[in-house]
């Protein structure tokens, strides 16, 4: 989750898309693996629609809720920031140090 705040934070969109953004990414891959695992009990047991609801759904739900509260303690930047941290990173790091984007 760390890597997907880092990658989406290095994005040049407004806060709150990157809030979106991030939220639907983590609830679409926690809804993935919930059908998968439906997929993997439906030839045993569960086999209804209403379980592969309740399968799909909860994760995502709980991840979502999950990701706006982990999000509150994530300080996500618009592009200008970044630019601005970016052209102070390099105005005072040593040219030998600097990772060149």
């Amino acid at each position: 989750m760390t890597r997907l705040f880092a990658y989406m934070d290095r994005k040049n969109l407004s806060v709150g898309a990157k809030i979106r953004r991030t939220a639907l990414i983590t609830m679409l891959g926690a809804a993935l693996i919930g059908f998968v695992a439906w997929l993997l009990i439906r030839p045993f047991a569960l086999a209804t629609t209403d379980w592969m609801i309740c399968f799909i759904g909860y994760p995502a739900i709980i991840t979502g809720l999950a990701t706006l509260v982990h999000e509150g303690n994530h300080e996500f930047h618009d592009g200008a920031y970044q630019a601005r941290n970016l052209e102070r990173h390099r105005e005072t790091t040593p040219v030998y140090r600097q990772k060149f984007i």
